[in-house]
Order: C-alpha cells, then structure tokens, then sequence
C-alpha cells in the first residue's frame, strides 16, 4: 500500500493531528501545507522527511495535485483536502481517498453535489449518523510516548485550554469561572489561551475567592505535551464538538477530565468524569451543519472539582479510568484499525 497524506507545517490542532500521523502512519508520500497566509504562525517543515514531502503555500494548484497523486493508492487527510479538485483527479486515477472530517466543518450533508471522498473516517460518534455512507469509527490515537505521566497523588493543579477561542465559547471558559467562585478546595487554575485579553475580559468584575489561584498561560509552545507537564486534572467543560486534542492530550498524561455530560463525550468517557449540562440554543456556523449549545451547571462543577481535589482516593480510581483510556486509544492499539481501513478502501 502506498499512502498519500496531507499534513500542516504548524502547531494547530490540524497541525498536531497531523503530525502524529505522519510519525506513524508511515506514508510514501507527503504534502505539507504552508497555511500562514490564512492563518499566521511559525512552521515546522524539519518534521517532515524531505525526500517525501512536498510544501505547498495555502490551497494546492490542479498542477500540483496532478504531481503529488503520480505514485500512490490511496490519499488520507484531516477535516480537508485544502481543495475539492484532489478529490475528482484522485478518483479519475483510481486512487481512494478517505477523511477524518470535523462535523462543523463539513460541507458534504448540505451540498452533496460537491466532490465526496471514498470514505468518512470519523473521530467520535458526534453527528455520526448525518454523514454520507461509505464512512466508520476511526478515533484519533494518543501518541503515548509523547507525555510522561504525572504521578501526583493528590489533585491540586487543575489545567484549562481555551486555545484560540472558538465562537460561543465552544471549551465552556465562561461556565468554569463561574462554577469557580463556588470552589471551596485550595487550587491552582492554569487557562493557557493564545488572546489573553479574551481572559482578562471574562475574569473583569469577577471576584474569585482566595483559594482559587488563576495563572493564565500564553506561552506558545513548540512542543504540544509540554502544556500538560506538572498538571493533575483537565477542566473541560465544553460546549460541542466532536474531537477534541486536549482530552486525549490529557489522557496520555494520565490525567483525568472534567467535561459536560453530553454526546459524544458520554459515549467513551466514564460517568465519573462528567457534569450535569443542559441544552442551551442552536447556532448554524456558515452554510455548514446546525449545531446544539449545552452549558454546564456550575454548582455541580464546583462540586465535581470540589470532590476530586478534596478525595485522594477518588482521584486515584480517575487517575487510573485514564490509565486504561490511553492504551485503549493508544496509537499501538489503534494503528492496526487504520491499516485495515486503508486496505479494505482500496480494495473496494
């Protein structure tokens, strides 16, 4: 089998999870996105076998597609194919073409004209059934060998990653500071967000009691495992979506995470994790898919932080549902899924 992949150059979540397919995935082939005139930042081509890869600036050219499919079976990418035209030329080539597509960013449901890939590997089970046949289960592994484990027994230091805020505050930054001021427990809050003045503006007029310690993190860091290191628990009370890096990031670190009792973290998480939540309103993000907004209840997640910092015991049982979590869903557990996929694509 020979394997095409697309990657980007930079320290996104694409960037990431791209990354971590190139290093075990072992492609023939690789184009590289340069994305800086979209969306600005350092690149990192060094990750990237030379005698295989291909950079290209922004959206490939029909010229450049035509070169880059000469010699491959079959062509992965993640959520895009940066160009709708890869997908007809491959297929006018006999080359099969699959994608890990985030929901809310998917156009194929509402234009099913545009060009399709051969198959819809999805990363969770969120909106599962609204995508097109042919498609299967195709999580995102941790790459385990990344994060060394923080073996602290009790938990203190809780970590919340805002990034580079989504719109209506998708990772649920606003909910977690409110359930704060309700925390009794003495704790550290580390927020790592790329605009701190988004911070700043949620935390104006907000008096937080003197237990809670808040750091906000703007570091820009050039290694992703890095955010995790020293850190007990993952505070993520998020609002939608399907994938989402930091949790596995997190559960590679056997770290435990709070989230919102909604789909699909309710359907690989265990209960112990979650937080009441409740239905919020509709928002449609472009012409793209509507999606459900749910908020947490901040009572019942100050309780939750509440009980895993003050229960030694009950962090240890968190602490190791993670354990169990990262090698369940580790890259060594799950590459025999993605070679099986790519084979059975290829032979249909």
């Amino acid at each position: 089998m020979r394997l095409g992949l697309i990657v980007r150059m930079d320290n996104t979540g694409l960037g990431t999870q791209t990354w971590e397919a190139y290093r075990h995935l072992n492609p023939s082939k690789v184009m590289a996105i340069d994305y800086r005139m979209s969306r600005p930042g350092d690149q990192f081509p060094d990750r990237f076998d030379p005698s295989i890869t291909t950079i290209i600036k922004g959206s490939p050219s029909p010229q450049e597609i035509n070169v880059f499919l000469k010699g491959i079976d079959i062509l992965f990418s993640c959520e895009t194919f940066y160009s709708f035209y890869i997908i007809s030329r491959a297929r006018e080539l006999g080359i099969k073409t699959i994608i890990q597509p985030n929901f809310e960013f998917s156009p194929w449901m509402k234009h099913p004209k545009i060009a399709r890939p051969d198959c819809f590997g999805l990363p969770s089970k969120w909106h599962f059934d609204d995508f097109p046949e042919p498609k299967i289960l195709l999580p995102v592994p941790i790459a385990t060998d990344r994060f060394v484990p923080n073996d602290s027994g009790s938990a203190r230091k809780f970590l919340h990653i805002v990034g580079t805020p989504a719109a209506n505050d998708r990772n649920g930054t606003r909910d977690l500071i409110t359930a704060l001021l309700q925390v009794k427990s003495d704790i550290e809050v580390t927020i790592t967000c790329q605009k701190p003045e988004y911070i700043n503006g949620l935390l104006r007029g907000q008096t937080l009691p003197r237990n809670i310690r808040i750091k906000i993190d703007t570091t820009h860091y050039d290694n992703y495992w890095m955010i995790y290191r020293g850190q007990d628990v993952l505070l993520m009370p998020r609002r939608y979506g399907g994938l989402c890096l930091p949790v596995n990031e997190a559960i590679g670190s056997d770290m435990p995470v709070i989230m919102t009792d909604i789909d699909p973290n309710n359907k690989w998480l265990p209960k112990e994790w979650l937080v009441k939540s409740s239905f919020d309103f509709d928002f449609t993000r472009g012409d793209k898919e509507t999606l459900q907004v749910y908020g947490v209840d901040p009572k019942a997640l100050a309780e939750k932080i509440d009980k895993v910092a003050g229960d030694r015991d009950y962090y240890a049982k968190l602490k190791k549902q993670a354990q169990k979590l990262k090698i369940a869903n580790s890259w060594e557990k799950l590459l025999p899924l993605y070679f099986e996929t790519f084979n059975t694509i290829i032979k249909s």
